[in-house]
């Protein structure tokens, strides 16, 4: 494999693990309904006459193609869940954070730093005094602390996944 395609391969792993971290809450959600889909479909009438080698009902077959998809989401949720567990106070806020931003309302973005950068450095600054009883101005964060500390936690992120067969299940599929 090339330089350059090992680079690309690293940023598109990045990216993904990226989205994970950002969108956790919504994909727990959409893991959360397909479950529940995934039960009302196996407690559907004729359902229990299934046998395990032959699957003939439409609502099971939906039910086991929908089980599939959500193994794989389930381990990255754990894995999000894992590295919060473990980050530091300062880094969970920034995730936490980086989270809040993405489920608020889209604004129109502006040249210069990365959209979520303003919003989280304030608003880690107000979060962060409260729960350390520190005068708001000693909380104050720069962008760049926040932009270096974004990569440690994909770092993390990418260790675990890594470990957990993550990345290269996410490629096979």
């Amino acid at each position: 494999m090339e330089p350059d395609d090992i680079a690309a391969e690293l940023k598109e792993d990045n990216q993904l693990i990226s989205s994970w971290l950002i969108y956790y809450r919504e994909r727990k959600r959409n893991v959360e309904d397909i479950r529940e889909e995934i039960l009302y479909r196996t407690q559907q009438p004729g359902a229990d006459r299934v046998s395990s080698s032959t699957i003939s009902d439409p609502a099971y077959q939906r039910a086991e193609e929908l089980q599939r998809k959500t193994e794989q989401d389930m381990k990255w949720l754990k894995t999000v869940e894992d590295v919060y567990s473990i980050l530091g106070a300062k880094k969970r806020l920034l995730l936490k954070l980086r989270q809040d931003e993405s489920e608020k309302p889209i604004t129109k973005k502006k040249r210069g730093r990365p959209g979520w950068v303003i919003w989280v450095q304030m608003h880690w600054a107000e979060e962060y005094s409260k729960s350390s009883g520190l005068p708001i101005d000693c909380c104050w964060v720069t962008d760049d602390t926040l932009k270096d500390w974004w990569p440690d936690i994909i770092n993390i992120t990418a260790r675990l996944a890594g470990k957990r067969g993550l990345l290269i299940e996410d490629k096979q599929i």
